[in-house]
């Protein structure tokens, strides 16, 4: 039955795209609910991002809180489409997709108890190629962690698709609850810079505590920079905090240098190992901590996993001032380049810059950038409805800055929406990929 409901225009957001070929009047489609405000929502259908203009409170309530929601597709223009809500219950679990799971798992003789499902429908649901060893080598990692679910099953199939190894550990690893670094690096540099005002610490252990301040010294990125600066600051911490210790050891070895690179992590490993030496457990505790944050990051990032362009996680400074308090938030920074026979013949490439900053705990700005030669279109996400004009208001400021810089803006966009934070694994929901059984006679 459809629920007695004004229907919802929705618009696009790339307009280049022929939203009006891939959807068809009467039909019904699932979307993918990404944020609701009071005025708008953020949609995701079949992989086209869209903002539905709510008009009125029982539309946003119906949609709040919910993943996904049907719709019918009422009338379809290339400017606009429009959908008549028909449900916003959670979806089932679709039957298909189980019967595919419990085929796979009768066809490499496994039992179809609920965990091998569950973790069979996670590895469906990446679209990987299934293999008994696969199944096996995920199945394993798993148990070694003890007690495990969906989010655990999900978490080494995403993996997999990225070309990561997997191990009970690299699970662990990527499942650890990660500190912000606006949280983590001041307290950090207040407790090495109390350590050496309050104790009285020489020789090698106090050269270790300068050399670790310094470290943190580089790798904050002042807000309010010159662009010259401010590109070798972000290239500088790139350097400190993208290379795992790991990494730097390996480095080390196959050189066959005696001599420790001056800055990188492995300072604040030997400053760790020091720490530990004379009875600064505490301390040494919080540096193994920063450490361990990281990993998951530099994973990601390895020049094998890094299938979607580098992740740069960095911190901003904003400097207090009379009225206003010092600030530091943590911010990411993705460069992708999209180039060769992907792009089809006669289109030039393109490059897309996003940053994303946490202005607050649970709220995320995001500007994107697509560059396509010397030409730039802007797509602002802010956290919420009312940041809108606001973000607006800075558009003819971004457009004299980049056509300063001899580029040709090409418009840009403001929405109020929760993107995906960048430097993760994405991990799809069971309704968010729908699966089909088919039947074959050969």
């Amino acid at each position: 039955m459809v629920i007695p409901s004004p229907p919802l225009a929705v618009t696009p957001l790339d307009p280049a795209q022929r939203y009006d070929l891939a959807f068809k009047p009467f039909t019904r489609v699932t979307a993918e609910i990404l944020h609701v405000s009071d005025v708008q929502a953020v949609l995701s259908v079949d992989g086209y991002p869209m903002v539905a203009q709510l008009t009125s409170p029982e539309q946003a309530a119906a949609l709040r809180g919910q993943k996904t929601a049907r719709f019918i597709v009422s009338q379809v223009s290339p400017q606009e489409v429009t959908l008549k809500l028909v449900s916003s219950a959670p979806l089932a679990v679709d039957p298909a997709g189980q019967e595919l799971a419990a085929h796979l798992l009768g066809q490499f003789g496994l039992p179809e108890d609920p965990a091998n499902l569950m973790l069979a429908r996670a590895i469906l649901n990446q679209g990987l190629k299934v293999s008994a060893d696969l199944f096996r080598g995920l199945r394993a990692a798993l148990d070694g962690l003890g007690e495990w679910g969906e989010p655990e099953a999900g978490l080494a199939a995403a993996m997999s698709a990225a070309g990561l190894p997997i191990t009970a550990e690299s699970l662990a690893l990527l499942l650890r609850q990660q500190r912000s670094l606006a949280e983590e690096v001041p307290e950090l540099v207040t407790l090495l810079r109390q350590l050496l005002q309050e104790k009285q610490i020489a020789g090698p252990l106090r050269e270790m505590l300068l050399s670790s301040l310094e470290f943190f010294e580089e790798v904050i990125v002042q807000w309010d920079a010159a662009p010259a600066e401010l590109a070798a600051r972000l290239g500088r911490a790139v350097q400190l905090l993208g290379s795992s210790m790991e990494h730097h050891l390996e480095s080390q070895v196959s050189s066959g240098s005696p001599l420790w690179p001056e800055k990188s992590l492995i300072t604040l490993g030997r400053l760790q190992a020091l720490l530990v030496e004379n009875g600064f457990e505490e301390v040494a505790g919080a540096i193994k901590a920063f450490l361990d944050d990281l990993r998951p990051l530099q994973l990601l990032n390895s020049a094998e996993n890094a299938r979607q362009g580098e992740t740069l996680t960095f911190l901003l400074h904003l400097s207090g001032g009379e009225k206003t308090p010092e600030r530091w938030l943590e911010a990411r920074l993705r460069v992708t380049r999209r180039s060769g026979k992907g792009v089809g013949a006669g289109c030039p490439g393109s490059t897309g810059l996003t940053i994303q900053v946490d202005v607050a705990p649970g709220r995320m700005m995001q500007a994107e950038l697509m560059l396509v030669e010397k030409s730039i279109r802007a797509v602002i996400t802010v956290p919420g409805a009312e940041l809108v004009p606001k973000a607006e208001q800075e558009l003819p400021s971004l457009q004299a800055g980049l056509e300063h810089l001899g580029y040709i803006f090409q418009g840009g966009q403001v929405m109020a929406g929760t993107p995906e934070k960048m430097g993760q694994l994405s991990v799809p929901t069971p309704a968010s990929k729908p699966l089909h059984a088919v039947d074959l006679e050969v």
